[in-house]
């Protein structure tokens, strides 16, 4: 666990992850931070949205039991989503909605979860397996 700096000053979040791996600026008001426990054979991928304030808006952790993962193949597709790679053959889409989006229950792949519960609240991240992108579940299945 780690405190969060801003310009050298402490933010006053706590960050329960060992490596910050990449940081975004989405619009002028929001922060997506993408954090690992440094654990290449098990890894889990945390994906935080601060305000401008540094308070956490929403945020996933994406992890399988005994299943590697490294954070690659980063690519903007625009202001508000990232085409991104994290385990072997699963291409992901996040998307971020700067105002926040109302869902009963959030669908998710079955990888990931959110980091508060929040259910009946306005979600500022959706994640999806890429359209059109094989994974390897299916390339097993067949």
């Amino acid at each position: 666990m780690g405190a969060l700096l801003h310009e050298g000053r402490e933010t006053g979040l706590r960050i329960h992850a060992a490596m910050l791996e990449a940081q975004f600026q989405v619009q002028p008001n929001l922060f997506l931070l993408f954090f690992t426990d440094d654990c290449p054979f098990e890894e889990e991928l945390q994906i935080l949205l601060l305000d401008m304030h540094f308070q956490l808006l929403d945020g996933l952790r994406l992890g399988q039991p005994y299943t590697p993962g490294i954070l690659s193949g980063l690519d903007a597709q625009g202001e508000q989503r990232l085409l991104f790679d994290f385990f072997s053959g699963t291409r992901l889409l996040l998307s971020v909605h700067p105002e926040g989006v109302f869902h009963v229950s959030r669908r998710l792949p079955s990888f990931a979860r959110p980091i508060k519960g929040r259910f009946f609240a306005r979600h500022y991240l959706t994640l999806q397996k890429a359209p059109g992108a094989t994974d390897k579940e299916n390339q097993d299945a067949r």
